[in-house]
This record gives C-alpha cells, sequence and structure tokens, in this order.
C-alpha cells in the first residue's frame, strides 16, 4: 500500500482539508513499510453536506485501489449506518450510485498523476480513507447500501429504489426460485425478497445469454462460479440494467465489476452468504415463473399480497 490516509474526527463534518499525501518512510529491517498517516490539519467545517477532499497520485501502474471505511457500523440489517457519497475527480462513482453506509472498496484504472476523491458525509461519523497501488486489472467495486426497507408490496408494483443496483429494499410477497440460471430476466421484485433471505443473486448485464458472444461467456462464467460455491441459496440471471458486466448481490452488499475475477467474487460471496434479515433456505412452495409476473393468487408463506 503506497498511500495512506487516516482522518479521524469526531464528525465527518469536521472534515480535512486537501492534503498531497507522501509515500511511506521505506522498508523496515524486517521488510515491513512504516504507513505512519501523513499529518494533517483538522478544522472544523460546520456545514450540512460536508465534503472533504482527499489527494491522492497514482504510479506507474495505472490501476489504484481506493477505500473507504466509515464508523459506526451497523449493528443489524435494519441499522442504516453512517452514510457517504464519493466523486472522483469532480463526477460522482457511477457504479456506486446514490450513497454507501459504511463500507466502499474500488480498484479502477485510472491516469498517472494527481486525483482527489470526495468524500461527502451524510451523518455523523469517523472514516479512514486509503490509497494503494494495485495489479493492472478491469473496474470493480463492492460497497454496503443504505436502502433498509423491507415491506411487501404487491407484484408488478414499482419497489422505486433510487439505486439501479439495488440489493436491498421493498420487495414483492414471493421471492425466486433457487439453484436456477434463468435465461430471461428475473424481476427484481422477487430477487430483492430472497436476498432479504440470506440469498445470493449473480447477474450479467444483458437482456439474455442470446445478445452476443460476451453475454454468453459471462452467464458461463457465473454458472461456474455458483458451482464452485457449492450452495442452493443461489440464482443466476440477466440483468440489462445493472451498471457493469458482471454482479454480485447479497442483503444490503453489492460488487460490480467490468470482468470475471473469480476469487473476488467467491470471497464476496463467502463472506455475505446467509446475511439477510431472514435465514431462509426453502424455495416458493407454489411453483411460478420470476421471469413473468404471473404469480398464482394465493397466500403464499403467510404473503397474500404475491398475487
Amino acid at each position: 500500500m503506497r498511500n495512506l490516509l487516516l482522518c479521524v474526527s469526531a464528525l465527518l463534518v469536521a472534515g480535512c482539508f486537501d492534503r498531497s499525501l507522501s509515500g511511506p518512510k521505506g522498508p523496515k529491517r524486517d521488510g515491513s513499510v512504516d504507513l505512519t498517516p501523513v499529518p494533517f490539519d483538522a478544522t472544523p467545517v460546520l456545514q450540512a453536506d460536508a465534503r472533504v477532499p482527499y489527494t491522492f497520485s497514482v504510479g506507474s501502474s495505472g490501476t489504484e485501489e481506493i477505500s473507504v471505511s466509515c464508523q459506526p457500523q451497523p449493528m443489524s440489517p435494519d441499522d442504516v449506518g453512517p452514510l457517504f457519497a464519493l466523486e472522483l475527480d469532480g463526477a460522482p462513482d457511477t457504479a456506486l450510485g446514490l450513497n454507501a453506509a459504511g463500507e466502499y472498496r474500488t480498484v479502477a484504472p485510472l491516469s498517472p498523476g494527481s486525483h482527489t476523491l470526495t468524500v461527502i458525509g451524510q451523518s455523523e461519523m469517523t472514516c479512514s480513507v486509503t490509497f494503494a497501488d494495485a495489479a493492472a486489472g478491469c473496474t470493480r467495486s463492492r460497497w454496503h447500501t443504505p436502502e433498509v426497507g423491507h415491506t411487501h408490496i404487491a407484484v408488478g408494483t414499482d419497489p422505486d429504489h433510487s439505486d439501479r443496483f439495488a440489493s436491498s429494499g421493498d420487495h414483492w410477497g414471493a421471492w425466486a426460485p433457487w439453484g436456477v440460471t434463468y435465461e430471461k430476466p428475473v424481476w427484481r421484485g422477487f430477487f430483492i425478497h430472497g436476498l432479504e433471505h440470506g440469498g445470493i443473486v449473480l447477474s450479467y448485464g444483458c437482456a439474455s445469454a442470446d445478445e452476443s458472444a460476451a453475454c454468453k461467456t459471462a452467464r458461463d462464467n457465473l454458472v461456474s462460479l455458483q458451482q464452485m460455491f457449492g450452495q442452493h441459496r443461489v440464482l443466476i440471471t440477466p440483468d440489462p440494467n445493472q451498471p457493469q458486466l458482471y454482479g454480485v448481490r447479497t442483503w444490503r452488499w453489492a460488487y460490480s465489476s467490468d470482468c470475471f475475477v473469480a476469487d473476488e467474487m467467491l470471497g464476496f460471496m463467502t463472506l455475505h452468504f446467509r446475511n439477510g434479515r431472514e435465514n431462509i433456505d426453502g424455495d416458493v412452495p407454489i411453483p411460478f415463473d420470476p421471469t413473468t409476473t404471473n404469480v398464482p393468487c394465493q397466500d403464499i408463506m403467510g404473503a397474500p399480497d404475491s398475487c
């Protein structure tokens, strides 16, 4: 890790001024690197939406890993956690969406030279922000989402999520059967209910695998990932509305990538599997096709609003 800035304050709104980061002091005798934080000036900036800029430098690899971790972390799936949004060189992070709750990490190709990450605080928190050289590769991000809604709404009703890569929120009363590779997109209202049950949705940014050779490869890669994971509570679906080619979702956690990175995805799945609001392994007892809204008008697991 080349650069490190640790900004600890009572409030994010008591932020740090711009500070160009210097490198570590060099290897010690034991081969480790001294990552003593670079000193900074902390001055209260008492405004509603504090904007805390961090200036960092990208080396010759042209790829940077950026991590933001803010406290206090939520104690349960229903705790929102500390909210923040990010801008990179003045532009919102399009993979992140509107905001994150506590955690965000991205690996992204950037032009060598100086860049500025701005953390925009929306609640009381303390944060650490780190920058590091990374091996060359595609853009990929993971984050904790702020949406804690979990109300059952009628099938066909728009859940009205603000994030087009939603991994939580209000959803329909039925949930999509697990262990299936769907050839058409599963409706979001169904698969978000499955995420609440602790499951995982693997998705690729196409209308179907027949759309192109790249879409077929993406589908096949996710099938192999599901097989490596070896759990029933996983489904695979096309999702033409997601921002990048690959997506992995669990309840309130999202992973989005332009390329297939099996070890990262598998690690993400292992870490967040069965961490929904409920831990339910079973399928809906009345079979239905979650790529349509034709749900039997019967009481499905105590959810009469499913039809």
